[in-house]
């Protein structure tokens, strides 16, 4: 049996080499819609991955409270709606949060050190960067609580900014610019990918909160959010509608008044970014099943004419003792070599389609075994669903027809 069909296999590459332009259009026609499924469960991986790498950024103990409702922003009201007094009021309110820091941001100054200058987002610290956003600093200290308390005139930098500005020298003790004040940096902070395909995700001055407060808030008592961290990350979701209804109270929010701010935990981010990537993969799922359903359908047709055209050559084999299943056989494994041949082809086109997307540095899609083995399974789907027709159309025809028409 085994050896019946390893013959018959020969035999099928044989048969597909003689007819190669047909055999090459077929594999075209197949690699579009293998390149699609390629594409599709690479993209999924990489959203599964990114939905992670997101959740471990923002910190799965980690809950944002932003400044202003949805749609009382858009009307134009108040945006700046927390205070220095809702963060007291949280950290006495809510002692299972380790950490409750003002979210201060001034997303544009101008920083500058001699001849160089760049524009950069400058944030506040209240403890540390490593205590507040789990970002190691790489090289000298990072910032305390007594460089906010006594208003010390120091930073930390971001790793494009040590790049820039500096070159490979030693930054710690140098002065830099920022805005009209001056700052001693301190520390550099390690290097992060935060998939915004470029360094603005590690171009950043970290100064302490009180320093932030008094030379670039302008309002003094009011910020743009503040964070909460939990011991416990089961407890940031439980928390949720807690924090919701204190701040509630706190800014005399009537029943059925929309919120006044918005709360942001890992979780919604990390669904957000998969409900993005879905709604991508949902368009290409409708695209690749058009492609396929085409590219098979094409294929199956080429091979249904090419059966008239093949009547001899079956002729000849059933004339030598080939039953309708070795033709059947035959006919099939010439389809799945073709459709093999699609899959590489595919899976080409996949590779450089997944590194063009990657190149824009916002997702990294990668041909990984397990997407490798989703587009090999699909491949020999195809080749069975869009194979047997032809296959069993060469099978049934009458050896005596064959044979007279020899």
């Amino acid at each position: 049996m085994i050896r019946r069909t390893i013959s018959l296999f020969f035999e099928a590459l044989r048969a597909t080499w003689a007819a190669k332009t047909r055999a090459f259009l077929s594999a075209i026609c197949i690699g579009l819609g293998i390149a699609g499924i390629t594409l599709i469960a690479a993209l999924g991986s990489a959203a599964i991955a990114k939905g992670a790498e997101l959740m471990d950024l923002f910190g799965t103990d980690s809950m944002m409270v932003f400044s202003g409702g949805k749609k009382k922003m858009a009307a134009g009201a108040r945006s700046m709606t927390l205070s220095a007094d809702d963060v007291s009021g949280l950290r006495a309110n809510f002692p299972d949060a380790y950490l409750v820091a003002p979210l201060r941001i001034n997303p544009a100054l101008l920083v500058s050190y001699q001849n160089s200058s760049l524009t950069s987002r400058v944030e506040a610290v209240s403890i540390g960067m490593e205590y507040e956003w789990d970002w190691d600093v790489e090289i000298g200290r990072d910032l305390t609580p007594q460089d906010s308390e006594f208003s010390s005139n120091v930073c930390v930098i971001g790793s494009y900014i040590n790049e820039t500005f500096f070159q490979g020298d030693d930054p710690i003790g140098k002065q830099i610019t920022v805005g009209k004040g001056v700052c001693e940096v301190v520390g550099v902070a390690q290097k992060k990918s935060l998939g915004l395909g470029d360094d603005s995700g590690n171009t950043f001055v970290m100064i302490p909160d009180s320093v932030f407060v008094k030379k670039y808030a302008w309002r003094k008592n009011f910020m743009m959010g503040l964070r909460m961290r939990f011991g416990d990350p089961e407890q940031v979701e439980a928390q949720t509608e807690s924090v919701r209804e204190f701040l509630r109270y706190r800014h005399n929010l009537a029943e059925g008044e929309e919120d006044d701010f918005r709360i942001l935990t890992s979780s919604m981010i990390s669904g957000m970014f998969v409900a993005v990537m879905g709604a991508i993969g949902a368009f290409l799922v409708i695209i690749t099943s058009v492609v396929v359903v085409v590219g098979g359908f094409v294929t199956a047709n080429m091979f249904l004419l090419a059966t008239q055209t093949r009547i001899k050559e079956i002729g000849i084999r059933r004339a030598f003792g080939a039953s309708g299943k070795d033709i059947f056989t035959q006919f099939i494994l010439e389809f799945i070599v073709i459709t093999l041949l699609g899959m590489l082809l595919g899976l080409a086109i996949g590779w450089v389609a997944s590194a063009a997307i990657s190149s824009f540095g916002f997702v990294e899609v990668r041909i990984t075994p397990a997407v490798f083995a989703v587009t090999a399974f699909m491949s020999m789907v195809i080749a069975l669903a869009f194979g047997i027709l032809p296959a069993r159309s060469a099978a049934k025809v009458s050896p005596i027809e064959a044979i007279r028409s020899l």
